[in-house]
């Protein structure tokens, strides 16, 4: 299905939809463990905010995240916090609900527990009042 969007974006010539696929790709691959090149992807797709701005914060979910799974948890953590604070400057349920989520997993490999379970708690509220059932889940 990423390889039929990415065609349609490419036939169409629709340069504003690229950088959607490309933040598709790098979620599939996050998600599926294919993580060789990746942060080199996220950090390029960072360096061209004007693509497409409010795409941003997903690109720097993404590196958070695979920065956790590398076991920089420094810089997973600042990014996390990065994501949360301007999700919520923003008023954005999305990222804000997955980074709080994987903000309070990282904190309770950390042994952080009573900051994880705030964390978490936060997340879960944000989702109920955002109508987001299925995302309360996960969290």
């Amino acid at each position: 299905m990423l390889d039929i969007g990415r065609q349609l974006v490419d036939d169409a010539d629709y340069e504003r939809l690229r950088p959607l696929v490309e933040l598709t790709a790098f979620a599939l691959d996050l998600a599926t463990g294919r993580c060789d090149g990746l942060e080199l992807r996220l950090l390029r797709f960072l360096d061209r905010p004007h693509r497409l701005p409010l795409a941003m914060p997903d690109a720097q979910l993404h590196l958070a995240r695979l920065r956790h799974r590398q076991g920089d948890l420094d810089a997973a953590e600042q990014g996390l916090r990065e994501v949360i604070a301007e999700a919520a400057r923003v008023g954005a349920a999305w990222p804000l609900i997955p980074a709080r989520a994987a903000l309070a997993d990282l904190l309770r490999s950390r042994g952080a527990q009573i900051e994880a379970a705030a964390e978490t708690e936060a997340a879960r509220v944000l989702a109920g009042a955002k109508g987001l059932p299925a995302w309360i889940r996960p969290v």
